[in-house]
């Protein structure tokens, strides 16, 4: 399995994506995952990607990335400081979908990769994504025959 470092216009592009499908002008997402022996506060464990956190997120996003990239080849490199711009290129949910697998294919190669926050934020990502694909508001809820 092979790793590469995203392009700060794929991140971009997930941040553009999670803040267009935020309700109320923010994206959530809980992380850390709660083991049964944890007792942690909702609160606590609530992130938020609004536009004056979204230089923050993406960072946090790149670094996850590189972290992935440099467990994989024996390299120590440092991401350039990331700043937000949004992607005005209008994606289809199914190419950000696409651009959610890419990211944690790439992202996924250091140990630590399940218990992450952009795990956590990707899975998240992923969701809202799935409810946003046409059709989805008008399906049925619940299948009894």
């Amino acid at each position: 399995m092979s790793a590469f470092a995203v392009s700060n216009a794929h991140i971009d592009a997930l941040l553009t994506a999670g803040l267009d499908l935020g309700t109320h002008g923010y994206f959530r997402w809980y992380w850390p995952e709660l083991t049964a022996e944890q007792e942690v506060e909702a609160e606590e464990r609530l992130h938020e990607l609004r536009i004056d956190t979204a230089n923050q997120v993406g960072a946090m996003l790149v670094a996850e990335n590189y972290r992935s990239v440099n467990h994989r080849y024996h390299e120590a490199n440092e991401p350039e400081p990331y700043v937000y711009a949004r992607c005005w290129q209008r994606l289809s949910p199914v190419a950000l979908l696409k651009a959610v697998d890419c990211y944690e294919y790439q992202s996924c190669e250091h140990p630590e990769w399940k218990r992450s926050q952009a795990r956590a934020f990707c899975q998240a990502l992923r969701g809202a994504l799935v409810r946003d694909l046409p059709g989805y508001a008008q399906a049925r809820w619940h299948i009894d025959r």
